[in-house]
């Protein structure tokens, strides 16, 4: 069969049916008319040729037919199938993990592993049919930039452009991701009609991932201030996820993101789009100022992740304030790492559930985490804490403030006996009165390595 004319391999090509044009290139035959043996007996084997085909392509759709026939013989049950069972039998075969990608760079899909559908439409010509017209299947798109090769992202254009319009008019999940961040020689121009294809339905975006490096986010953001309408309204999205490789971070100045939920695994952005809609936060490598700020412009916050949060304030680029933030909706957060005294500035009555992981946890935190858990103290439901630096005697006071707790997860150390004992004995000792110590607690856990229980 012939190759593309876009083809740059040609030596990988089969081309068994060559048009005969050097002898044009020649100047023509020189011998007079009809007097040249070869050139007589060229319009008579092309003719041949040109028969050999047509009972060829003949031959291959009766061979068509008849698989399909096969098929319908071999498999009578799923032939008789309504299209609308069928299509639902695809959506749930997809796996649970198909519709989510890690952030992870070494755990990077590949087309392979995304190209489930085109999978199913592999099977037989009624697969294909009610695949191709099933727009669920197509609503989560994956665009690789990790293969420098040109055949690569050409062949992937073409199969997102049909992808992006099977999904009809449903809402659809972006995943711009690289493996190979070393990667130099990346054909720019194929990858930037990959991402004008991905711009092209941005008005349809529920979830947008990005895992690349900043010229190829500057690049699409770029593509996306200049489609028709995105500079006047807020580019409404389910969540926002962003990673890249350690590079500075900004939203781009021309238009407004206005997520429900926010994952940044980069530094300080400086300049937040529309947070007014969010949800549900998480983000590293942030000062906890900088934290502050991002609960001070989204009064619907529900739960807060904060990850490797910075005992120094970095950012230069907006001014924050130092004031007290009262949080009303807030009912779930978590840290790996503690801020210095930075509870102090914060407040949150609703709060449910509290995590700190305790891997940095000091002894002069304990007296903001006390404060802290003590204006929450009606409310908080679940707590994971360290028992690294707590007296028995404060510790077991402490919890004796928080009557609505119901699940608590201590991370003990292998020394921290002297804490855990009298916390049990007292836990024991509870009586039925109205005073009893956690009234309501029904789950209990214990996180260590080599845990002594008496």
């Amino acid at each position: 069969m012939l190759c593309s004319p876009d083809c740059t391999q040609h030596k990988y090509c089969i081309d068994p049916v060559t048009p005969l044009d050097y002898l044009k290139s020649g100047g023509g035959c020189p011998f007079a008319p009809s007097t040249c043996e070869p050139c007589r007996a060229f319009p008579e084997l092309e003719e041949e040729i040109r028969k050999t085909a047509e009972r060829l392509e003949g031959l291959l759709s009766r061979h068509r037919a008849l698989r399909t026939e096969v098929n319908h013989c071999h498999s009578p049950i799923i032939r008789d199938l309504p299209v609308e069972i069928l299509t639902g039998i695809f959506d749930a075969y997809l796996p649970d993990d198909y519709k989510v990608i890690s952030l992870s760079p070494y755990r990077r899909p590949t087309l392979s592993q995304t190209a489930i559908p085109l999978r199913l439409g592999a099977v037989c010509r009624s697969w294909r049919q009610a695949a191709w017209l099933t727009p669920s299947l197509w609503t989560h798109v994956y665009v690789s930039l990790n293969k420098p090769y040109t055949p690569y992202l050409l062949n992937q254009y073409r199969i997102l452009e049909n992808w992006i319009q099977r999904s009809g008019s449903l809402p659809v999940d972006v995943n711009v991701f690289e493996n190979d961040l070393h990667v130099n020689d990346i054909d720019r121009e194929r990858v930037k009609k990959c991402l004008q294809l991905v711009v092209q339905c941005a008005d349809r975006w529920r979830d947008v991932r990005l895992h690349v490096r900043r010229k190829w986010h500057q690049c699409l953001f770029s593509f996306l201030s200049q489609a028709d309408g995105m500079a006047l309204c807020p580019l409404q999205l389910r969540k926002f996820e962003f990673t890249s490789h350690g590079e500075d971070f900004q939203f781009p100045p021309d238009f407004t993101i206005k997520p429900q939920q926010l994952d940044i695994a980069e530094r300080w952005p400086g300049r937040l789009n529309d947070l007014t809609g969010l949800i549900c936060l998480r983000v590293s490598n942030w000062s906890w100022q900088e934290c502050l700020e991002v609960l001070r412009q989204a009064p619907c916050l529900v739960s807060c992740h904060f990850i490797y949060v910075k005992r120094s304030f970095v950012a230069d680029t907006l001014a924050i304030s130092e004031s007290h933030v009262l949080h009303n909706s807030i009912q779930q957060i978590s840290f790996d790492t503690l801020p210095p005294s930075g509870l102090q500035l914060l407040t949150a009555p609703c709060l449910r559930e509290f995590r700190l992981s305790g891997e940095y946890f000091k002894e002069a935190d304990i007296p903001a985490l006390s404060a802290f858990l003590t204006r929450s103290r009606f409310s908080l439901a679940r707590l994971d804490l360290p028992t690294r630096e707590f007296t028995p005697t404060f510790f077991i006071s402490l919890l004796h403030e928080l009557s609505a707790l119901e699940h608590l997860t201590l991370n003990v150390e292998n020394d921290e006996e002297m804490v855990i004992d009298p916390f049990l004995q007292r836990l024991i000792a509870t009586t039925e009165d109205t005073n009893c110590f956690l009234p309501r607690l029904e789950y209990l856990a214990f996180n260590g390595n080599n845990l002594y229980f008496p």
